[in-house]
């Protein structure tokens, strides 16, 4: 519990050379403040080296701080602050330009100081205004502290050195609100004046851009999440040695911190001390209207994981309980929700890649079947082992009282092995996708669809791709189409494969037989590896010169099961192709790198992109699923995939929002074979196959920033030439839209 600032037996003067030293002050009234003003002379003072500590305790308490200060720093101050300095003939120092000393001499406070000033800088929390007082600096120390109630302020010489707030006989005065109203009216006049030169009222200061400040804080600081700050804080207060009073404090202190850290580490919380967006608790107050079951068909990147497990947290926080089993198709997705959920801090996180993974289950099923012990926890399977007769067996042992079943890239619970292991007897049920629907297995897709009593076209909750690009969730993009021929040899094999699939075709429900399925899949592989595309590719990248953190998705022949495999697997005529378009990249002039399930240096791959040491990434399905890197801008897709999960997963990966990313721009290699005119069997079916392949088309068009163009294009006569009529099928898009819609675009 935070103190008040009554009820922390604060002095009137607090002086150096007394029994009750300045810092002692600080010391206190940090941790229980909810906002800070501060009129400084210098921004970097060694006050703040000195109080990083208590700096540390403000900041989970949720507090904001604004700063009045200026860029330079004093050479004191510049001393004190870090360890070794050696400048000559000097009294100020520019921090805009002398950054980079700063940053190499900085001791673990002065480093600490600035990762807590960073971190409240990514919370909108940390607000600095550079000022300079006619031809001088501004030497101004005065601060006022607000702790949800009351007011303090503090006048004195005490200079912000660590002599200063310990030894040198410094001194400053406190004054309270609560003494009478008149100390509260002058307080609250203070604060009135900070505010006006804050926001550059008061006349005779001269008023600086504070991005060049904010810009050397990110330089400087480092990116760390609150229990890294209380962690780096604890670890500090072992080192101290200061003044009786101060150590007493700062024993306290420490106690206080491992405690609070426990707590912090213990409490599930949303990410970062955020909210949810309004469409994902939206999609939250559905599900519980359905029964507490549901379907959640969300665009790729608009947070199906962190909507799914809001709802989780939403039953803690009524509850006091979480316990979760988790299904993903790849061990990428496995370990990219393991991450997930310790951002929500949720604890006793088990996964089927854990070596005592079956022991730590049997203990929480034995453990209520002795005495009735609930615990929390979340267990996180790949579909492949959830089909195991072990792993069922033993989740069948569990409580269902307070078990959700949360089914990532839900589509694969409609499969044969999957289907009848559906586990019943837990009630809240969570399936996620963008495309839920079973291509070519009606049937599956209406086990599905029973068992987490949802249904198509809207599901229990659906946020489309076009609505998250207007509601800013998701970047907008600019869509070019690029078509390409089968060669002579290609289009013989294409045209057996296509005479052989008549005889596997009904043309009155339009479907295929098992064989014809198969099939399908051999002629898709003639689509794939078209030998055009190469070519298109490279008349791509020569045209283009600037391309810069682009994916290059290259055609596969596997077909993963993912009931069966749980690791995506380049088989060697894969490797030989991507070879092939890497060589091609690489002779264009980019730089370029390949990702693959294999390599083992695939995280250097990644960093490296990310990084922008190299302009692409090629890969074949490993960048599907698990790889988030919102700075990528371009997708060249080149394996012409006629799955919708595959292509709008892919497009998902580009369209995530990055602060320098405007748009994104996709590139789509579409093949149209020729088909003889006088074949009117074949011409049939090859205009619904074709038909699904322009559906894809269309589903990129009509939320692109160019559709209009592409109206009046190359895509639009092809469409002609097969009797499709493209304005409708992009129609048809919007209306089911707007059909899912549950509140206006």
């Amino acid at each position: 519990m935070v103190k008040k600032f009554k009820h922390l037996d604060l002095k009137y003067t607090y002086r150096s050379d007394s029994e009750n030293v300045p810092l002692e002050f600080y010391e206190k009234v940090f941790p229980s403040s909810k906002e800070i003003y501060l009129l400084l002379g210098y921004f970097s003072s060694n006050a703040f080296r000195e109080l990083s500590v208590a700096f540390s305790r403000f900041i989970i308490n949720e507090g904001v701080i604004k700063i009045i200060t200026n860029q330079f720093i004093s050479e004191a101050d510049f001393n004190n602050l870090i360890n070794n300095s050696k400048f000559d003939n000097e009294n100020t120092f520019d921090l805009s330009k002398d950054f980079e000393k700063l940053k190499n001499s900085l001791d673990s406070y002065g480093q600490h100081f600035f990762d807590c000033l960073k971190y409240l800088i990514n919370e909108e929390r940390l607000f600095i205004q550079p000022v300079k007082w006619g031809e001088g600096q501004s030497h101004a120390k005065h601060m006022i502290l607000f702790d949800g109630e009351n007011y303090i302020s503090t006048d004195g010489s005490s200079n912000f050195t660590l002599s200063g707030l310990t030894i040198n006989g410094e001194k400053f005065s406190v004054k309270f609100d609560w003494e009478s109203e008149d100390r509260r009216k002058d307080i609250l006049e203070e604060l009135n004046q900070f505010q006006k030169i804050f926001n550059r009222d008061v006349k005779g200061y001269k008023y600086h851009n504070p991005d060049q400040i904010i810009e050397i804080i990110d330089k400087i600081g480092n990116d760390l999440n609150k229990n890294q700050l209380l962690d780096k804080s604890i670890s500090l207060l072992d080192n101290d040695s200061f003044h009786e009073n101060i150590k007493r404090i700062r024993d306290q202190r420490k106690i206080e911190f491992e405690k609070i850290l426990f707590e912090i580490k213990s409490t599930p919380i949303f990410p970062n001390g955020w909210e949810p967006h309004q469409y994902q608790k939206d999609a939250l107050n559905k599900w519980i209207d359905n029964d507490r079951k549901g379907i959640f068909n969300m665009a790729t990147g608009t947070g199906k994981t962190i909507t799914s497990l809001n709802i989780l947290l939403n039953h803690y926080n009524n509850s006091g309980i979480y316990q979760a089993i988790i299904l993903v198709p790849t061990i990428a997705l496995l370990n990219q929700w393991k991450e997930e959920c310790l951002k929500f801090n949720f604890l006793n996180i088990i996964t089927t890649k854990d070596r005592s993974w079956k022991q730590q289950i049997e203990k929480i099923g034995l453990d209520y079947l002795i005495d009735g012990t609930q615990r929390n926890f979340i267990i996180i399977s790949t579909y492949a082992t959830f089909t195991k007769k072990y792993f069922y067996n033993r989740i069948s042992d569990l409580n269902n009282k307070n078990l959700h079943l949360i089914a990532d890239e839900c589509h694969n619970v409609g499969s044969n092995s999957i289907v009848n292991k559906l586990p019943e007897n837990i009630n809240y049920r969570i399936g996620l996708s963008a495309t839920p629907e079973r291509k070519y297995d009606l049937e599956g897709s209406n086990h599905m669809y029973k068992f987490f009593n949802s249904y198509p076209d809207c599901f229990t909750f659906s946020y489309s791709m076009h609505k998250a690009i207007k509601k800013k969730n998701l970047t907008k993009y600019i869509y070019i189409p690029i078509f390409c021929n089968l060669n002579d040899s290609e289009l013989e094999k294409y045209k057996s494969y296509s005479r052989r699939l008549l005889i596997n075709y009904d043309e009155k429900t339009n479907t295929f037989t098992e064989e014809g399925k198969r099939l399908l899949i051999e002629r898709k592989r003639i689509i794939h590896k078209a030998s055009n595309k190469l070519k298109k590719l490279k008349s791509l990248l020569d045209k283009k010169k600037d391309l810069k953190y682009t994916f290059i998705y290259v055609p596969e022949g596997k077909e993963i099961n993912y009931e069966e495999d749980e690791d995506i697997e380049e088989v060697l005529e894969d490797k030989k192709m991507i070879k092939e378009y890497l060589k091609v990249v690489m002779n264009s002039g980019y730089t370029a790198r390949t990702v693959t399930s294999t390599q083992s240096d695939r995280e250097s791959a990644l960093e490296s992109f990310k990084n922008g040491k190299i302009n692409m990434l090629l890969a074949m399905k490993i960048l599907d699923e698990g790889v988030d890197i919102p700075i990528t801008q371009n997708a060249i897709f080149c394996s012409s995939t006629g799955n919708p999960r595959q292509f709008i997963q892919r497009r998902g990966r580009v369209l995530r929002r990055h602060p320098n990313k405007e748009f994104a721009t996709i590139y789509d290699f579409v093949v149209i074979p020729r088909i003889d005119e006088g074949d009117l069997e074949i011409n049939t079916m090859e205009n619904n196959i074709l038909k699904s392949e322009v559906l894809r088309v269309a589903n990129f068009v009509y939320s692109a920033e160019n559709k209009s163009e592409l109206l009046d294009s190359e895509l639009n006569l092809i469409c002609e030439r097969f009797e499709i009529n493209l304005e409708e099928l992009i129609e048809e898009n919007i209306q089911k839209d707007k059909q899912c819609d549950y509140e206006p675009i």
